[in-house]
């Protein structure tokens, strides 16, 4: 019997077999099984915003393939839908890979495609945000757009926000050594702000924050 359920379970969830020792019983398991299906019963579907006749989104975050044909330098080629996608993660989200049958394939964000099927576009400025914290967590109950300040506050209250400094960022210029050298350089009066600039291939501006610890405040 439990056998019969861990595979029901991991027929209609994306987890991990190792992840199914966490559940203390079989009851658990048998409950969780039937949640799921439940919320199976409910999964609405709609078009992917962008792709429309080729996928659909679900409620629960599920993206499938649908039947086309599709006509390619004189030839004809049909693929068969209903097939879920793979989703894989990429910088903590789940993407899919979506196409028109021509071209390169295009990855795409689950929790986007989510919202803007069933919550529409994404508001200027607005970022896509899970309510629990959980970035694979993409049921539209789970989903809302909302301001960066709003989605940076929520981040503090899941325990998941946290602020890259320094050369951990991937929009840094400079390392934590340069930028100490950069200080001695113009402490010691050795070359002017200016000069500094020319060597480090930076504005002068930048140079003076710097120098002037309004940036990389933590060295």
């Amino acid at each position: 019997m439990t056998l019969i359920m861990k595979d029901l379970y991991l027929n209609e969830t994306r987890v991990a077999p190792e992840k199914l020792d966490t559940f203390a019983s079989l009851s658990q398991l048998i409950s969780k099984v039937i949640q799921i299906k439940r919320l199976k019963m409910l999964e609405v579907w709609k078009p992917v915003v962008g792709y429309e006749g080729l996928y659909e989104v679900s409620s629960l975050g599920e993206v499938r393939s649908l039947d086309r044909y599709v006509r390619s330098r004189g030839q004809g080629k049909r693929f068969r839908g209903g097939i879920l996608l793979k989703q894989g993660l990429r910088n903590k989200y789940l993407r899919v890979s979506l196409g028109r049958g021509v071209g390169i394939p295009v990855g795409e964000s689950v929790h986007v495609i989510v919202l803007t099927a069933f919550a529409g576009p994404r508001p200027k400025g607005h970022h896509g945000s899970h309510l629990n914290g959980n970035n694979e967590d993409n049921r539209i109950s789970n989903l809302c757009w909302e301001s960066p300040s709003a989605n940076c506050l929520r981040k503090k209250d899941h325990g998941t926000h946290h602020t890259f400094k320094g050369e951990e960022s991937n929009l840094a210029k400079l390392r934590t050594q340069q930028v100490k050298d950069i200080r001695s350089l113009f402490a010691e009066g050795r070359l002017m702000q200016v000069d500094i600039a020319k060597v480090y291939g930076m504005s002068k501006n930048c140079i003076n924050l710097i120098v002037r610890n309004k940036t990389w405040k933590h060295i």
